[in-house]
């Protein structure tokens, strides 16, 4: 696997913020008004209601801090301000739904949509970023959370994250959303980057407006990002809905047990062919197999599978370690192993090892936790990525599923 790395995230910023560029700085002078909340479309009441109804609670018109968080207490009482009627708009197999009163123009070539409104000076856009480099969009997800602040400095050397979110649009896809001050052109702006994930691919919304205007917009910024939809032939998660799911690879020769709640989906990398995304978008798993023989060349694989947990020293790990990264070609550069957080322990079938540490992809730097389950004819490889401590909390679900693995 090619890994996502830090040119590609300064990459899709960088059009960003050409767009603000050259974008006149008298368009973000613009007096705001306050919107009436009549003449709301039928048509799409029942898709937006329940988004009107988080977005409400979540946001007020006041000046967010300049600190990192939002105190929600300090922020006071005030409802936010209604958003009128609403239009939707479809391009590239993705709806939008945005106030009435927005300008939305398709563009393509990875840019969806251009969006504005001439009252406020807002500007937003919606791109489709693609699985570059065979790289899911569900990881990036989470290297964007990571990487936030680097992010949001693209646009301003001096921005300030302000809110991070993990949310779930209308259709349960996995939303991160991050909220951020920048100065841009000499004027103070309120953002919000919106990062969307099919699985396979990722879809970024992004809007920013003149500090002093965010209270009239950031009701139909939420609204936007929260009730995006994609046609189904664009979707590639599955969720066990009803129960722990029965999940066979495409095209490959393995099949294993989804947990209840979580989210699966097929990749176009040939090593690690899965993806698995937990309920609240805390981790995602990347899993793949490796079933040819002598893929432990170094190793007496038979006394290794009879050994007892004593038996299982560090010297294992260290042993295994390089190995099995190579035999799985999981692509994650050089990978710093955290030597008392690692371990190796008997399993239901042969061995588990954990090895425990960072990954550097392409310089950027990532937790990384990676449990494999090694047998007699192969092993299964499933790379954690997320916060390592409520990794190690919740172990179980993770060697609980890679014991599920099984091929022919």
């Amino acid at each position: 696997m090619e890994p996502t790395n830090r040119h590609a995230v300064r990459a899709l910023m960088q059009v960003l913020v050409l767009t603000l560029l050259l974008t006149p700085a008298t368009v973000w002078a613009a007096p705001g008004s306050q919107r009436s909340s009549d003449n709301l479309d039928p048509e799409t009441v029942a898709v937006v209601q329940n988004a009107v109804e988080s977005v409400g609670q979540r946001y007020r018109p006041t000046v967010l801090p300049a600190q990192s968080g939002i105190d929600d207490e300090a922020s006071g009482s005030a409802e936010s301000l209604p958003v009128v009627g609403m239009t939707e708009h479809n391009a590239s197999g993705i709806t939008i739904t945005t106030p009435e009163n927005w300008e939305v123009a398709e563009v393509g070539f990875g840019t969806v949509f251009n969006i504005s409104d001439p009252d406020t000076g807002f500007l937003g856009m919606v791109e489709d970023s693609g699985n570059a480099d065979e790289f899911p969009g569900i990881i990036a997800l989470l290297l964007f959370e990571e990487q936030a602040d680097m992010i949001v400095r693209e646009i301003d050397e001096n921005g300030t994250v302000l809110e991070i979110n993990r949310l779930r649009t209308a259709q349960d896809l996995p939303l991160l959303e991050i909220l951020f001050a920048a100065n841009v052109e000499g004027v103070d702006m309120l953002g919000s980057l919106g990062l969307v994930s099919s699985g396979l691919n990722l879809y970024v919304l992004f809007g920013l407006a003149p500090e002093e205007q965010w209270p009239f917009v950031e009701d139909g910024v939420a609204l936007m990002t929260e009730t995006i939809r994609l046609d189904d032939e664009l979707l590639t998660l599955t969720t066990a809905a009803e129960g722990d799911l029965r999940h066979t690879v495409a095209g490959e020769e393995y099949s294993l047990t989804v947990p209840s709640g979580w989210q699966v989906g097929d990749t176009d990398d040939s090593d690690l062919s899965v993806v698995l995304v937990d309920p609240d978008v805390e981790h995602v798993g990347a899993l793949g197999i490796q079933l040819e023989a002598g893929f432990l060349e170094d190793t007496d694989l038979e006394a290794l599978l009879g050994a007892t947990a004593d038996e299982m020293g560090p010297e294992t790990v260290d042993l295994l370690m390089p190995q099995i990264i190579e035999a799985l070609d999981i692509g994650v550069g050089d990978f710093e192993i955290d030597d008392a957080l690692s371990d190796i322990f008997p399993a239901e079938q042969g061995f588990s090892a954990r090895f425990v540490g960072t990954a550097d992809l392409d310089d950027l730097v990532m937790p990384v936790v990676f449990f494999v389950n090694l047998r007699e004819d192969g092993f299964a490889g499933l790379i954690v990525f997320g916060d390592i401590d409520s990794t190690l909390e919740t172990q179980n679900l993770y060697t609980g599923i890679l014991d599920s693995v099984t091929w022919e």
